[in-house]
């Protein structure tokens, strides 16, 4: 520091600018360590930033309590949408198991136990959580008759109201299930989600989420499947009079579904959005071969103008349930579709950990142990005519040479274009990350990983549990209208460590991460239909 060049002054008054600064800097580190952990939870972020410019707030913890109602463990799949009152409300599975006696946890508000969706308001500027609630209420099935009926809270596992695993969700678009050209479909909102727990537990859901019918959740009969496991299911919102919905199944038969609808103007809202009464079809790679580790996936891709191998793939009718005549991918896990590409959905494979990524010193990883986690990207010829197929193609090949990611499971694609995509490593020492891609450049950044001190890595013990995955990752951007130059993702942290409470299970949390980054120039550019939604869309 330069000598002090104003010796005439008193003691005081140069004791008093830095009294001043060193208040203020205080100040500032008591504010960052409150913006890092909201008003309604004691525990700070599971998540550290990796990147700059990344930042975490703790919004809620398992355990903790708002309003009598408890926050429930293992959160996962979120959907989210604005109140137009300075709030927003958060919907979100929590991904409750099952044993052999049957699913676990406590009886919820629509009698059975096991998987559940909870609803939260939560204050947009404060982050306070202002209200919590379950939002299933009543859950229906079509009969032999085809009439609606109340699901049993007892009977055969995997048929009665109680449920496992509802994993990854989807709150589409209102276009998804409204045709505003028509008028053909529902306005109402429809939280999407499955049970990934198959053979016994594979129904995809619809729960209404807004307008009279709210709480009632109703069991699609073309997504109880034999052979799947369901990831996830999502509504493309650019199909006009059409109703489609890509569903994943991690599991089973591993193939990527296709249900195709119409949407109508009477009927409840699954009834008026299209999710009944309509076909499905499963993905079929030229060739038909399952996927491999091999370059080219063992599919007969070719390389393309872009270095990425890339081939066709058609629909063939029916689940498909031996891999008959489809496509069996290494493990399908979330999906989303493109905002700036309509026509394009992107997925990933989760396979298995790669020993190389970790550096061979990873002992959770039996030596030599190859790993191919995948994104890819379908793209519709025309994504309201599903059926005309389309190209396939491998956008990041699994390999080491665009980073060290391992095991992508949930993704989203943010306003901006971006991928962000997040890894379930397993019960493994690899401590796990949050990646952004950037489709336009194929650029990769690891943006944030968990707090090693608690969850280890590679060569560090870890306090609590080696076993931590995020998931549910959705941009809220728009919803949080922050007039700012950050990109804002709401997302969970699964904690798998005991809980030792038989409601929650397990512990898990709910965060925003905040990034510095620009908001439209990190996708493809080339934009085929606005994604302005008159009807004042929110975003899944």
């Amino acid at each position: 520091m330069p000598p002090c060049k104003t010796r005439h002054r008193s003691h005081a008054m140069k004791i008093k600018p830095l009294t001043i600064a060193i208040h203020a800097a205080i100040t500032a580190m008591s504010m960052q360590v409150i913006a890092d952990q909201g008003p309604s939870t004691a525990t700070a972020p599971y998540l550290q930033p990796i990147a700059p410019q990344v930042e975490f707030t703790s919004i809620l913890t398992t355990g903790d309590v708002v309003g009598g109602y408890k926050m429930g463990g293992i959160p996962d799949g979120l959907g989210a949408y604005d109140n137009d009152d300075g709030t927003f409300t958060v919907l979100m599975n929590h991904e409750i198991f099952a044993n052999a006696a049957g699913p676990l946890g406590v009886v919820r508000a629509h009698g059975g136990k096991g998987a559940y969706v909870s609803e939260w308001v939560i204050d947009k500027n404060t982050l306070q959580v202002i209200s919590g609630a379950d939002l299933m209420h009543t859950v229906l099935q079509l009969d032999a008759t085809n009439h609606w009926t109340a699901v049993p809270a007892t009977g055969t596992l995997g048929q009665t109201s109680s449920f496992a695993r509802f994993c990854s969700a989807d709150l589409p678009d209102r276009r998804a299930f409204f045709n505003n050209a028509t008028r053909k479909g529902t306005k109402q909102r429809i939280f999407m989600n499955g049970e990934e727990s198959g053979p016994t537990y594979q129904r995809g859901v619809a729960h209404v989420a807004t307008g009279p019918d709210k709480g009632t959740s109703y069991v699609l009969p073309w997504a109880v499947a034999d052979n799947a496991a369901w990831e996830n299911l999502l509504a493309n919102p650019y199909s006009g009079d059409r109703t489609v919905v890509i569903g994943n199944a991690d599991g089973g038969t591993n193939g990527i579904y296709v249900y195709v609808g119409n949407k109508a103007r009477s009927g409840n809202d699954v009834e008026k959005a299209g999710l009944v009464g309509g076909n499905l079809y499963r993905v079929a790679v030229s060739g038909n071969l399952p996927e491999t580790r091999a370059a080219d996936a063992g599919l007969g891709l070719a390389l393309n103008s872009r270095g990425n191998y890339q081939g066709t793939f058609t629909l063939i009718a029916g689940a498909d349930t031996t891999n008959a005549a489809s496509t069996k991918f290494l493990r399908p896990e979330d999906g989303a579709w493109d905002r700036k590409n309509h026509n394009r959905y992107f997925f990933v494979t989760t396979d298995t950990m790669d020993a190389a990524k970790d550096g061979n010193l990873n002992s959770d990883i039996p030596a030599g142990q190859i790993g191919r986690t995948r994104l890819w990207a379908l793209e519709f010829t025309d994504s309201s005519q599903p059926e005309l197929g389309g190209t396939i193609e491998m956008l990041l090949d699994g390999t080491s040479a665009k980073g060290d990611y391992q095991m992508f499971d949930n993704i989203a694609v943010n306003e901006n274009g971006a991928l962000i995509m997040q890894e379930d490593v397993g019960n493994n020492q690899h401590n796990g990350k949050i990646w952004k891609f950037n489709p336009k450049t194929g650029a990769m950044t690891k943006l944030a990983g968990f707090d090693p001190a608690l969850f280890g890595d590679i060569g560090v013990a870890s306090a609590i549990t080696k076993d931590e995955e995020s998931s549910g990752v959705i941009d809220i951007t728009a919803i949080l209208d922050r007039e700012d130059d950050r990109t804002y993702n709401l997302l969970v942290a699964q904690n798998h460590a005991a809980s030792g409470d038989p409601e929650t299970l397990e512990v898990g949390q709910l965060l925003l991460m905040s990034s510095k980054a620009p908001r439209h120039d990190d996708g493809e550019g080339h934009d085929k239909g606005s994604d302005h939604d008159e009807d004042g869309d929110d975003h899944r």
